[in-house]
């Protein structure tokens, strides 16, 4: 049997994410690769910076730049939080966007929508 590439998966996450949308995201994926014992998929969590990124539960997750790991993905999920589109985050996640795989989306409430918020 030929070896298929994993589908991979980057999430941005925002200060304060919501980490019940992240693991609602993951845990799918993780339970799909160990109950069919292959690796059909992988993710990264990235940030703007590369620096660790703290859930609104106070859990600090480490995370690689965005700009190291999203030339790789197959998908881009942005996780954000009350902080998502605050001024200094704005340009990166437009940067981030624009650099985006065909597939994006949002994974926040709809009133908090990432992009509603930041005029798009």
């Amino acid at each position: 049997m030929p070896s298929v590439e994993p589908t991979v998966f980057t999430f941005l996450l925002g200060h304060d994410f919501s980490m019940m949308s992240l693991a609602s995201a993951i845990e799918p994926l993780r339970s799909y690769n160990r109950l069919f014992k292959e690796r059909a998929f992988t993710w990264h969590l990235a940030s703007l910076n590369g620096e660790p990124v703290t859930a609104a539960n106070g859990i600090p997750f480490p995370t690689c730049p965005i700009h190291d790991v999203l030339a790789d993905s197959h998908y881009l999920f942005i996780c954000g939080g009350e902080r998502v589109v605050a001024p200094q985050f704005e340009r990166g996640y437009q940067s981030a966007r624009r650099r985006a795989p065909a597939c994006l989306s949002d994974l926040c409430p709809p009133e908090r929508s990432c992009w509603r918020n930041a005029g798009y």
